[in-house]
């Protein structure tokens, strides 16, 4: 099951938190495309077939 969490930055480590997330490679680029993935419709028949592989 997915659910949804939030996660409270302390304000004086926001800064260093914030370059983590620069260094790590996963840009607003990369959040973007990962939401296009997680909206995009499923196909519950192809779905099925993988399941059943």
């Amino acid at each position: 099951m997915i659910q949804r969490s939030s996660v409270i930055i302390d304000p004086k480590k926001s800064k260093r938190f914030v370059q983590f997330l620069n260094s790590s490679g996963k840009n607003k680029e990369f959040w973007e495309d990962v939401k296009k993935g997680a909206s995009a419709k499923v196909d519950k028949k192809e779905l099925d077939k993988l399941f059943e592989k």
